[in-house]
């Protein structure tokens, strides 16, 4: 995997995960493990020193002590980038202690299963990155439907970054329970390749965890892109069309580049994309990223197409897309791109 990472210049976290055997169940700040069961923490490391660690600890074991938890300088000494906390529950005392914490060692901080929403923390301390407030994709795969996930979008992520784990590519597999952790339910992952690619764009999150196998993004390199294209952090975002569960187009800039992303619900259908967004006066190049004409989230998830084109902000873009599908374009400046007056 960290090989994969570095040929497609990605940051790859390494995980400290919590292996506990008997696991029988989760909560607020506990994991129950059967009698005979053993819990232990184990750092997840690597040769490579490119790479950045994100530590994942939960709370395991002692619900009433959370002291053993507190980010420190020992975490940076690992390598550490930043810590991941799981099942820590509605605690806000220790969510705020926990974020202070972090920034005074330098470390990004992401919260999971449950947490403490904190909205608007992370205006003083922006090392507070994200939390997952919705149901990540990385974790049991239970998949929202096109209608659910435009909500999310809507509702969810208005609240700050939402850690939700979009962008699976192996959808035919995921659905064929090929995947440890795959759907519950087989067949339920309702979704089009390029919907999933356009997701990492629309939620917000400030840490991008993508949730397949590294060999699916191998396999549709000319998809993935997009994604791998996209800086984490953005100059500008504007919401050029939207409403709630039917459809949405988000356009991020970083520096001089566009990225747009747009996602609909199963009904499918065409939006309309003006690019007066962009500079006047400018030529752009752009790369589509699109569902195929038999794309379609239950029948034909994997199907989609790549072309390039050319574009000013005096162009409007019609995306079709395909019932539960998406659209995406990376548009930035051409070579020589003033315009002839």
């Amino acid at each position: 995997m960290n090989i994969r990472a570095q040929r497609n210049h990605l940051v790859l976290p390494l995980i400290a995960v919590v292996f506990c055997s008997g696991f029988q169940a989760a909560g607020a700040g506990y994991v129950v493990s059967s009698p005979d069961g053993k819990v232990s923490v184990k750092l997840v490391c690597t040769e490579s020193r490119l790479s950045y660690s994100l530590t994942w600890n939960d709370r395991v074991v002692i619900r009433d002590s959370t002291q053993s938890l507190v980010p420190n300088a020992s975490y940076k000494v690992l390598g550490a980038a930043g810590i991941k906390y799981g099942f820590m529950g509605n605690n806000a005392g220790f969510t705020r202690m926990a974020v202070e914490q972090s920034a005074k060692n330098r470390l990004l901080i992401d919260f999971h299963d449950g947490p403490c929403p904190m909205t608007g923390i992370n205006r003083t301390l922006p090392n507070f990155v994200t939390r997952e407030f919705c149901h990540a994709q990385q974790d049991a795969r239970r998949a929202f439907s096109p209608k659910a996930f435009l909500k999310t979008a809507m509702i969810n992520a208005l609240s700050g970054p939402l850690d939700q784990n979009n962008g699976a590519y192996g959808l035919d597999g995921i659905n064929r329970g090929q995947r440890q952790k795959g759907p519950r339910k087989k067949n339920s992952y309702n979704s089009t390749v390029v919907s999933e690619t356009a997701r990492t764009l629309v939620i917000f999150s400030g840490l991008i965890v993508l949730p397949d196998a590294p060999e699916e993004y191998e396999k549709k390199a000319d998809l993935f892109e997009f994604i791998r294209q996209m800086p984490g952090t953005w100059d500008e975002s504007r919401v050029i069309n939207s409403r709630i569960g039917e459809h949405i187009t988000t356009a991020r800039r970083g520096n001089n580049q566009w990225f747009v992303g747009s996602v609909i619900n199963e009904k499918g259908g065409s939006l309309k994309i003006p690019l007066d967004f962009l500079k006047a006066d400018t030529k752009y190049d752009i790369t589509f990223y699109e569902d195929a004409l038999e794309s379609h989230y239950i029948k034909n998830r994997e199907s989609y197409r790549v072309r390039k084109g050319k574009a000013t902000s005096a162009d409007t873009i019609e995306a079709r897309m395909a019932p539960g599908g998406g659209h995406c374009m990376w548009i930035r400046p051409a070579s020589g791109g003033i315009t002839d007056n």
